[in-house]
């Protein structure tokens, strides 16, 4: 990559091999010795912390280890009940003869250590590489990362997949001419992005691919009314392209599963579906039934045409905006009792109803849990302890989000900024119109909010570095 300076590669490097060793140490550090030694009542066994997925993920995981073992490698899934993360690991026992999580560990740290040295690259484009470093580091120490990087999960694959594409996003902004060897290093680091993601979970394709339509706008308006406007060229124009394809290409990709159908997978229900289309009455009806043990449960989603919105714009909205609204009651429906639901309430009859909520989903997504959670002792094992650590490290995100905008009033609509910018906010906003539950949004959003945490840090300091040097000129 010609546009890096060799001390800016040698300190990604050096983020790197950073965060992959004290991840590895962390983790490590929690499954072998802090569960079953130090917090026993928290342990599941086997190094895993009590009432989180990874204690299905591993079960899964080992019974078909087992049955690699007895039947061969023809019985082997890349995502059994759609979760990848259950093939991996099954593979991962039976090449290495051990059926422990610990054995995910190098591969866990290495994918955290990706993200952490994405985010490096994009910061330092944007400040001097200590300042870079610094600004990182919330995404590397905030303890929730732990049951990111510890645990059998889904979110470290996700974060490393949306950390790559991001970085293209913003070298995209940030250079406006690249040889085509950079394009095509772009063009994999892309394709590998998007696989991360699509692997564990598909239905953050369609997410990732709105906010890069989004960028591509941005991208074209920042140049078209900038001064200089001969950057945008033909190879430009591929250069932004390729991130668009391959994320349409994964979004029509057969094997993907919506966030609805992955709680129900989980919970094991039988789901039937209906659709009606009325013409007249402009409702589309989705009765969906589940099957459970304790006798069916049901609930009616009816979708109406906005009166506000032309009906071609109602048209092209209604399906990305009533999956919303399916996605969102397939939380909300599939754990009623979840301790830390929020707005369960609040359901979505057309996209009048989705436009309306947005102003508090960008409230929940961007300063959830809310104080008053903190202290909350919670209904699942830690769960207390889990809102406690979240108090801390929100409390550090509340003091600098205002550095965001003070970033804006010290640099103005900088492409790379605004590139980030973008990639934090929307897909965050996205997650909280569908997740209804603080703690699995929390999970799912780490990394858009580790973005803002890290243009908050630079941001302040720009800030503080301008009145410094006017404070130093007054006095001269």
């Amino acid at each position: 990559m010609n546009h890096l300076k060799l001390g800016n590669l040698f300190c990604a490097r050096g983020v790197f091999a950073l965060a992959f060793f004290y991840s590895l140490s962390a983790g490590l550090l929690i499954q072998l010795v802090m569960l079953p030694f130090v917090m026993p009542a928290l342990d599941a066994g086997h190094g895993l912390l009590k009432g989180g997925d990874w204690i299905g993920f591993h079960q899964e995981a080992v019974q078909l280890a087992n049955r690699i073992h007895h039947e061969g490698w023809a019985v082997w899934e890349l995502r059994p009940q759609g979760n990848a993360p259950i093939g991996i690991a099954a593979a991962a026992y039976v090449l290495t003869g051990i059926s422990e999580p610990w054995i995910l560990m190098p591969l866990n740290a290495g994918l955290f250590a990706v993200g952490a040295t994405c985010l490096y690259m994009m910061f330092s484009l944007l400040a001097p590489h200590r300042l870079a470093f610094a600004a990182t580091m919330p995404y590397v120490l905030f303890p929730s990362a732990a049951v990111i990087y510890g645990q059998i999960h889904k979110d470290v694959w996700s974060i490393a997949g949306m950390t790559l594409i991001a970085l293209v996003w913003v070298r995209i902004a940030a250079y406006s001419k690249l040889n085509w060897k950079d394009t095509g290093i772009q063009a994999m680091l892309t394709l590998t992005g998007v696989l991360f993601v699509w692997l564990v979970r598909p239905y953050m394709v369609q997410v990732l691919l709105v906010a890069s339509i989004l960028i591509v706008f941005a991208i074209a308006f920042w140049l078209f009314t900038g001064s200089d406007k001969n950057k945008f060229t033909i190879h430009g124009l591929i250069r932004m392209a390729l991130p668009l394809i391959f994320l349409i290409v994964f979004v029509k990709f057969p094997l993907g599963t919506s966030a609805q159908e992955m709680v129900l997978s989980k919970e094991k229900e039988l789901v039937t579906q209906e659709m009606v289309l009325s013409k007249e009455k402009g409702l589309v009806t989705q009765e969906m039934v589940l099957s459970k043990e304790k006798g069916p449960v049901t609930w009616q989603l009816i979708w109406q045409r906005a009166q506000l919105i032309p009906a071609f714009a109602d048209n092209l909205l209604s399906k990305f905006v009533s999956k919303l609204a399916e996605d969102r009651q397939g939380f909300t429906k599939g754990y009623p009792g979840a301790g830390s639901n929020i707005d369960t309430e609040d359901e979505f009859h057309s996209a009048s109803d989705v436009g309306r909520y947005i102003p508090r989903a960008l409230q929940i997504a961007l300063f959830a849990p809310f104080p008053n959670m903190w202290w909350e002792s919670g209904s699942s094992p830690g769960a207390g302890h889990m809102r406690l650590v979240s108090g801390i490290e929100m409390a550090f995100t509340y003091l600098l989000m205002p550095g965001v905008v003070l970033l804006f009033l010290c640099r103005g609509f900088h492409g790379p900024i605004t590139v980030i910018l973008i990639q934090a906010i929307v897909p965050a906003i996205i997650l909280a119109l569908v997740v209804s539950n603080v703690g699995t949004l929390y999970r799912m959003r780490f990394v858009n909010l580790q973005m803002l945490n890290g243009l908050g840090m630079i941001g302040w300091v720009t800030w503080l570095q301008y009145w410094n040097t006017k404070y130093r000129r007054i006095q001269d």
